[in-house]
């Protein structure tokens, strides 16, 4: 499994992930208060699900002498958290004067998670007090991402947000050896894409298809509004195509985009 990461800085010990993740539910709690984008509803589960998470660290057993290279990560995502042994191949020392390097890593061992609650259409719409209607278009036009497919039905993970106005870049991750449908046959091969609205011309969207080398682009096509909509909606029904977004990146686009 390569999770090709990349961090500023290692955990070591348990206290250190324990440390960090505190901090962000400080910063959650902080923040709850002031945003007007998020609900108290979205916050509570939030940071709910960071205090299970302790917990079960807490009542963990994790190696307390890790050799070099070797360094644990937690990860939230719209999913649940996870934490992670993780291996980094390379450490590239910073330039800026400051005490931490980038550690970009190549393997990642689960070492457990805690799960964001799986809701219907139904019960997601009545926590934001809109229309099922309404809800089920979202999914369709690739506005919900995070939705997963159970035969005909949708569940969506609770921390996933109401979708906003604005540009919405996407990431998705596809498994190897995937059973395509003929009309997008030129997925095969693509290890991952990226969804970009373009920047001048707002009705067409880049979709950038990768290789296993992230670094080096596949294949590059443009898309308009209508395409772009039914290539999303065949990732979010794919169970072997995962979005992937953290909560953190979600936190880090609004700031870029609202500065920007």
């Amino acid at each position: 499994m390569k999770s090709c990461q990349s961090k500023t800085c290692k955990l070591y010990t348990k206290e250190e992930v324990k440390s960090e993740i505190e901090e962000y539910k400080k910063f959650f709690i902080e923040k709850s208060s002031t945003d007007g984008r998020r609900t108290a509803a979205y916050y509570s589960t939030l940071i709910g699900l960071i205090d299970k998470f302790i917990d079960t660290l807490d009542k963990s057993i994790l190696m307390e002498h890790l050799e070099e290279y070797w360094g644990y990560e937690h990860k939230i995502t719209y999913k649940g958290i996870e934490l992670f042994l993780v291996h980094y191949y390379e450490i590239i020392e910073c330039s800026d004067n400051s005490s931490q390097n980038l550690y970009i890593s190549d393997q990642a061992y689960r070492l457990f998670s805690v799960d964001s609650k799986l809701l219907t259409v139904e019960e997601y719409a009545d926590r934001y007090r809109v229309e099922t209607v309404t809800v089920r278009q979202w999914i369709r036009r690739g506005k919900i991402r995070t939705a997963i497919k159970y035969g005909n039905e949708w569940r969506i993970p609770e921390l996933t947000e109401l979708p906003t106005r604005g540009r919405s870049d996407a990431l998705y991750f596809l498994d190897e050896d995937i059973e395509l449908e003929k009309k997008y046959e030129y997925l095969r091969g693509c290890h991952s894409l990226w969804i970009i609205q373009d920047d001048y011309n707002k009705k067409l969207y880049q979709i950038t298809l990768h290789g296993k080398d992230i670094t080096k682009e596949y294949r590059v096509m443009y898309f308009d509004v209508k395409e772009k909509e039914q290539l999303e909606l065949y990732c979010i029904s794919s169970p072997h195509i995962h979005y992937q977004e953290s909560i953190l990146e979600s936190w880090e686009q609004d700031v870029f985009y609202n500065e920007g």
